[in-house]
């Protein structure tokens, strides 16, 4: 997979995300416009407001003890929820969930693969058909 820079690409979102916003807002009524800004200066002010030392004793954390030295192999077991299978790799992450999701995309016809980027547009695939595509991806 190669991926290029799309010159612009950042001014133009920009551009369709503030002609998106505008149309919306030209769509409300002044009663929704100032119950939405209402609605933004009370979520400004809790996410100022400080945690409580209770809430904040809730949050896990690492500390450098919780660090090996050395990487550890991850052992990877098989589990099944429902009739979906996983892997997973017990460890104690100290209440932190690490998640990693994988999906089989060998059907996907070449020029749908950019829409995968989590910047999309930003990506313009080489050339893989199936097998090809799958090698290039995980050579192992």
């Amino acid at each position: 997979m190669e991926l290029y820079p799309v010159r612009g690409l950042t001014a133009k979102h920009e551009a369709e995300d503030e002609e998106r916003l505008a149309a919306k807002k030209a769509a409300m009524s002044p009663e929704e416009r100032e119950a939405l800004i209402a609605f933004g200066k009370e979520m400004r002010a809790y996410q100022d407001a400080a945690d409580s030392e209770a809430a904040l004793r809730t949050i896990p954390m690492l500390s450098r003890e919780d660090l090996a030295a050395e990487n550890e192999p991850l052992n990877f077991e098989a589990g099944k929820l429902g009739e979906t299978p996983f892997h997973y790799a017990p460890r104690n992450t100290t209440g932190i969930l690490y998640l990693r999701l994988d999906f089989d995309v060998s059907d996907l016809p070449t020029e749908s693969l950019s829409e995968l980027s989590p910047h999309q547009g930003f990506a313009r695939l080489s050339e893989h058909r199936g097998a090809q595509l799958r090698r290039a991806l995980d050579p192992g």
